[in-house]
């Protein structure tokens, strides 16, 4: 089953919203297609986490690998609408250390002014 993500724009920021589980082996696809939109000089990035379930080890690399495209070409990548489990999740794995996390999308929105 591959990853659903909606992709819309707000202004000059791509948001995604993956919806349910993201877990090998879909996570390819939904890096490779996240790649495709940073080529193409998408760099600010808002993903939003509210309708995810879960997240594996090859979601969490497969986040890692798109936050440092885009850090490369200068752009910025935020996290919003973790949750608890995934909130507590990408603090124990420390990706909030390589990644804004934030609550809200109204948040994350407000981050790129």
């Amino acid at each position: 089953m591959t990853i659903e993500a909606t992709q819309r724009r707000d202004g000059a920021i791509l948001v995604l919203l993956p919806k349910g589980r993201i877990e090998a082996p879909d996570t390819e696809e939904f890096e490779r297609s996240v790649r495709e939109r940073i080529l193409n000089g998408d760099l600010n990035i808002i993903i939003d986490f509210a309708q995810v379930e879960a997240i594996d080890s090859a979601g969490i690399r497969s986040l890692l690998s798109i936050a440092a495209r885009v850090v490369v070409k200068h752009g910025k990548l935020v996290l919003c609408g973790l949750g608890n489990n995934l909130g507590t999740l990408f603090r124990v794995t420390a990706i909030d250390q390589v990644v804004q996390i934030v609550e809200s999308y109204e948040e994350a929105v407000e981050s790129f002014r």
